[in-house]
């Protein structure tokens, strides 16, 4: 059986890690629409 504080230590973990996912792909797509914008400027 899973304890009661294994839980609440994973509900805070997947937090983190949605957050840091959020925050990989919003930085990924700005620098993926940065390199878009430097290959139309040289087209």
């Amino acid at each position: 059986m899973i304890h009661v504080r294994l839980v609440k230590e994973d509900n805070r973990n997947n937090f983190l890690v949605i957050a840091f996912a959020t925050l990989w792909s919003m930085t990924r797509s700005r620098v993926i629409a940065s390199k878009q914008e430097a290959s139309d400027s040289l087209q």
